[in-house]
């Protein structure tokens, strides 16, 4: 019994047919109808927030559009709330699990469907032909409704569906034969896999072309992105689905990566130690999701909630954000964000709570505990990072580490590998702690012309996951012949060597597809370990399994020495502990511990501390080894008008003249709103005022720079700034 065929080829026929049906429908269409009602609904949208119920002021968190889920009975009275407060309206549902109980019961459609649930628990769902026309009935509803944007999550088997009566009914449909226990053998762990990333592919290309379809024949254009947890993370968890793959699918118009507190949270290895890693976790998750993006033009939007996945009730959830958020600021590309809700538990603590001024000066204290002006200023700053310009300061970029789905093919018996994936972190780790920006990349995307350009050194290994294509190494071999250096790292002793797939069949007969790559290099079958030349390029080969630098003492150094023998002649690795970045005004920085070098990072200057709630200004600041920073840079200030630079409330209806600033802030009602402003002249004064009645305002300033501090009594505030004008006064503009 063999895996089938051309299964790529199979699936590409799948997506060939959806797309097709919906071009022709676009065909069928009065095209002046199209061209006036059709229109990119969500290109403005750059802060979203997840909902289940109706609009609450505890929501004014600067979002622009909701997440909803449950296209119930509700769900036009939930909108509808949303809308009237100036949300957009975006739809998510899940692709395995959900408050599903009409379908269960059969009042959707007449027909109980408990036996199409799966996993001991029963609580998730089976992609069986009636559950997917049941999710589409759900979209249906929710585009009726005015949802811009459908959002599928998690499409993907948790470990032990192999074995449910749902399953083994697809399998005895697929291969015309009855189940196999994945467990007894890795032909046949390889087989189920294949199947399950197969079933919820089918099912993706489905839902998301109906979505298109149906938008289409009510004028309307809907996104439709993928919202899942990155591939290391599904890895990790046992979790098997469609990844890199997806992106593929015409109809899907991006990713929404979610990383969740128990992400951050897993530990990993590094120097023989296992601990939570979490800003080095996220840098890598979210590395691997833009470079899985990248070359499709297809958005990606980041998740930034510590809070979910039992990151809330932790005393240093304020530190899982931090490294989260800082990790993310790392790819200047994505600049669409889901904001994390704001914990009840925090908005109780700051309701009607002063905190001491800023206070100016050479060091800040301590920041203070995550509190809602941190995480409101923190959403300010993200709606500010639209500039294009970023400055990268690392020890060595152009360095990667390929990865692919098919590494979800083998995360369970009989032959499962590392459950802490020391096979990725074991390289990764020991170059990202030095200061070298390794990136992971995706071996689907190497039909891509340029997908590694830029790349100098780029690590391989069949230790943990298989080829699906004889085609990446004929791309592989074209980049080391420009001059890239491919080290691949690999025993040989993978048990998945050995399944029969495309290495073993066909036209090909070798014992592994590593036998495949070498002769593609013109290697031979077994080079000997060590270094090749290979054009104007080169191919460094150890026969180690890639998971033993994860516990070596030395290993950081032995990898340092490999990316030193694969540069340029003469270049060498400039190690560093620390890595900063410069997004406009803004500085992102992380220190990394567990180095030799244990000193912290300083940088010397005029900054506002974005993560301190009190907005200090400083003019050095120290980043020990194992923290992060976010910090705006005063001496690139916009020194051209008055703006609101920090703000603890969402800024909107700004107004300026020559002598003029004024604009309306909002947030939770009842909390303590602190405001950062720049204005053209020493000298302005201010009002405040909310529904016609004066509010109470504390403020200092240092020249031009201005802290005010009040209550928001809700529902906002309206502030009027005002100076004796110049000749340096503004022109009236608008926002």
């Amino acid at each position: 019994m063999t895996v089938k065929d051309n299964d790529h080829l199979m699936d590409m026929e799948t997506v060939k047919r959806a797309f097709c049906k919906t071009a022709f429908l676009l065909l069928c269409l009065p095209l002046p109808a199209q061209l006036q009602t059709i229109h990119d609904t969500t290109a403005s949208v750059q802060t979203t927030l997840r909902a289940t119920t109706a609009w609450q002021p505890a929501a004014e968190i600067g979002a622009q559009a909701v997440l909803l889920s449950r296209a119930d009975d509700t769900f036009l009275h939930r909108a509808k709330s949303w809308r009237e407060k100036n949300f957009r309206i975006h739809f998510l549902l899940g692709a395995n699990r959900g408050d599903y109980q009409d379908y269960v019961a059969g009042l959707w459609d007449g027909r109980p469907h408990e036996d199409w649930q799966h996993s001991e628990s029963h609580d998730y769902f089976f992609p069986a032909k009636p559950f997917i026309a049941y999710l589409k009935s759900q979209i249906t509803h929710a585009i009726d409704c005015g949802a811009e944007a459908i959002y599928l999550e998690h499409p993907v088997f948790l470990p032990g569906a192999d074995s449910s009566a749902s399953f083994k009914r697809s399998w005895r449909e697929q291969f015309k034969s009855d189940w196999q226990n994945p467990s007894a053998s890795a032909e046949w762990r390889y087989m189920a896999g294949k199947l399950q990333q197969r079933l919820y592919w089918e099912a993706v290309v489905d839902i998301f072309a109906h979505a298109k379809q149906y938008a289409q024949e009510k004028n309307r254009e809907v996104k439709c992105y993928l919202a899942t947890r990155s591939l290391l993370e599904n890895a990790r968890r046992g979790f098997v689905g469609p990844a890199t793959r997806v992106l593929h699918i015409p109809d899907c118009d991006g990713v929404l990566a979610e990383i969740d507190g128990e992400a951050l949270l897993a530990p990993n290895v590094y120097s023989n130690v296992s601990a939570a890693r979490p800003f080095e976790t996220a840098f890598l998750q979210y590395g691997l999701f833009a470079n899985q993006v990248r070359g499709h033009g297809k958005q990606l939007l980041l998740r930034l909630d510590p809070f979910s996945g039992g990151g809330e009730a932790l005393p240093e959830s304020g530190k899982l954000y931090r490294a989260q958020l800082t990790a993310a600021l790392f790819y200047p590309e994505p600049r669409r964000f889901e904001l994390p809700a704001i914990p009840q538990t925090l908005l109780a603590a700051a309701r009607n709570k002063s905190a001491a001024p800023a206070d100016s000066g050479r060091m800040a204290a301590a920041p203070p505990a995550l509190s809602v002006q941190t995480l409101l200023a923190i959403n300010h700053a993200l709606k500010d990072m639209t500039h294009k310009h970023s400055d990268y300061e690392t020890a060595e970029r152009g360095v990667g580490i390929l990865m692919s789905d098919a590494m979800l093919l083998q995360r369970a018996a009989p032959a499962a590998s590392d459950s802490l994936l020391s096979f990725f972190y074991g390289l990764a780790l020991p170059l990202l702690k030095h200061g070298v920006f390794v990136q992971p990349l995706a071996l689907e995307n190497l039909h891509q012309p340029h997908y590694l350009t830029g790349y100098k050194v780029i690590f391989l290994s069949y230790r943990f996951m298989q080829p699906q294509d004889y085609e990446w190494h004929e791309r592989l071999t074209t980049w080391v012949r420009a001059g890239g250096t491919l080290i691949f790292i690999d025993d040989g002793n993978d048990p998945f060597n050995q399944v029969k797939d495309w290495w073993r069949k066909g036209m090909f007969d070798y014992t592994n597809p590593a036998e495949h790559l070498f002769e593609t290099l013109k290697l031979g079958y077994w080079p000997k370990p060590g270094r090749n030349q290979v054009g104007m390029g080169s191919f460094i080969y150890l026969a180690e399994n890639p998971s033993s630098f994860a516990h070596k003492t030395n290993g950081a150094t032995q990898l340092l020495e490999l990316v030193n023998a694969a540069l340029p002649a003469g270049r060498t690795v400039q190690t560093q502990n620390y890595l900063r970045l410069r997004r406009g005004p803004y500085v992102v920085a992380a220190t990394f511990a567990e180095t030799a070098n244990a000193g912290a990072q300083v940088l010397q200057g005029d900054f506002i501390d974005v993560w301190d709630e009190r907005l200090p200004h400083l003019t050095q600041v120290a980043i020990a080894p194992g923290e992060q920073a976010l910090l705006y840079d005063l001496s690139k200030i916009d020194s051209t008008q008055a703006h609101v630079v920090s703000a603890s409330g969402i800024v909107a209806q700004e107004r300026r003249s020559k002598n003029e600033y004024a604009f309306s802030l909002n947030s939770p009602a009842g909390i303590i709103m602190r405001v950062l402003v720049f204005i053209p002249a020493a000298n302005a004064t201010v009002q405040a005022s909310s529904s016609g009645k004066s509010v109470n305002i504390k403020n200092k300033n240092e020249g031009k720079l201005y802290w005010m501090e009040f209550e928001n009594p809700g529902p906002g505030v309206d502030v009027k700034w005002t100076w004796e004008a110049t000749a340096l006064g503004q022109e009236t503009t608008t926002k």
